[in-house]
């Protein structure tokens, strides 16, 4: 494998955002379109893991709702982390706008990298997408 700048900057990273509220989900997505990512919506916790195992290894981001109809976000997480290409793979979790402690630590003990509430405004959710990605911070490079 190459570890050619040039090579990463060509390829769009893809990260899937499933949440139930279309309306949100959209909004996330044409933030993402207009940083230049490639973006796949899912409305509902099978959809988003049905997505995700079809689009692994080739994935770099889930934006993953904690409540969703079918099977909940932590219920996707835990399965997402069993397939062996998707053990590493990076997983911001959205959390409604009152956000538990409880909530937060079990998101992290399945490998969760942070959250976003659905309450952020667009450059928050593409600052901790970008630190999610590794491109935080590392604009020189």
């Amino acid at each position: 494998m190459s570890n050619n700048p040039e090579n990463r900057e060509n390829k769009k990273k893809k990260i899937i955002v499933a949440d139930d509220t279309k309306f949100f989900c959209r909004i996330v997505q044409d933030i993402l379109l207009e940083a230049g990512y490639n973006v796949i919506c899912a409305y509902d916790g099978l959809e988003a893991l049905k997505k995700v195992k079809g689009e692994l290894p080739d994935l770099d981001l889930v934006i993953l709702d904690t409540l969703m109809p079918k099977m909940t976000g932590f219920d996707v997480l835990r399965e997402i982390r069993k397939d062996p290409d998707g053990s590493n793979l990076p997983v911001l979790a959205i959390t409604g706008v009152f956000k538990q402690s409880s909530e937060i630590e079990a998101l992290k003990k399945l490998g969760a990298m942070g959250y976003i509430t659905k309450n952020s405004p667009p450059e928050e959710i593409l600052r901790r997408v970008k630190v999610a990605l590794g491109e935080e911070g590392s604009s020189e490079d």
